[in-house]
């Protein structure tokens, strides 16, 4: 597919909690012409990958290989696998990125790294960042929401490591011609990290983490944080519109 002749504009977008929706992605992506159509992990048919622009997988509370206790897993790697293979362009976030870290050869473990929470620094790799079609159009380093207790601590062998933090070295990766993996979340802002509840909170402070400072940061690094993920999100569908 050329430039010329745009995919389906669509975004199959796989929500994996009710807590984890796409929020701010909508607008950004209608801004490049592509709709988004919203499918629970429960809900997921292997046909759903057919004729679309892009696929993106949100973050959620399982490990990726937890299949007795979240029995859709296998299919959603299933459909994860599908889209590396046919080359449908992707982005994994949180648990989205370490499906496609495992199905592609990676690890993943729980409580192996220290846990992040709220606004944290993500620092590009140069050559690879500078190198690659979404990440050569961030800065190189950017405050970005992290809410995750697992980690990829293994990324596959055909892996392109992109960025890393000072608690998680594989923050962002590319698998393929075009699948992204970030641990980090573009789509939770700000806003929404003040908005935690207070359960979310107490789970924050069990991490060592204190909850004023927590929003202070996000405060602080509100404008930054919005225009960079926009940046991504907007490179990540110009290359959906257009991908081969």
């Amino acid at each position: 597919m050329t430039q010329d002749s745009p995919a389906e504009g669509t975004i199959l977008v796989i929500q994996n909690s009710k807590n984890s929706g796409p929020r701010r992605l909508i607008p950004w992506l209608a801004a490049h012409q592509l709709s988004t159509d919203i499918v629970f992990a429960t809900d997921l048919q292997h046909e759903d990958i057919n004729q679309r622009a892009g696929i993106i997988i949100l973050g959620g509370a399982p490990l990726p290989n937890q299949d007795i206790d979240f029995p859709w897993l296998p299919l959603e790697r299933d459909i994860v696998a599908a889209a590396v293979q046919h080359s449908i362009p992707t982005l994994g976030i949180c648990l989205g990125a370490q499906l496609l870290a495992v199905v592609a050869g990676g690890t993943v473990e729980r409580r192996v790294l220290p846990p992040e929470h709220g606004m944290c620094r993500i620092t590009n790799i140069p050559d690879a960042a500078q190198s690659d079609d979404v990440f050569k159009h961030l800065p190189a380093s950017y405050p970005m929401t992290e809410n995750h207790v697992d980690a990829i601590t293994k990324l596959p062998d055909t892996a392109i490591h992109l960025a890393y933090s000072s608690r998680c070295p594989n923050q962002a990766f590319k698998i393929g011609s075009c699948a992204w993996g970030v641990q980090f979340h573009p789509e939770v802002s700000a806003d929404n990290i003040i908005s935690w509840d207070a359960q979310e909170q107490d789970a924050i402070a069990r991490d060592g983490y204190n909850w004023q400072e927590l929003v202070e940061g996000a405060v602080k690094h509100k404008d930054v944080n919005t225009q960079v993920a926009q940046t991504l999100i907007s490179s990540f569908a110009s290359y959906c519109r257009y991908a081969d």
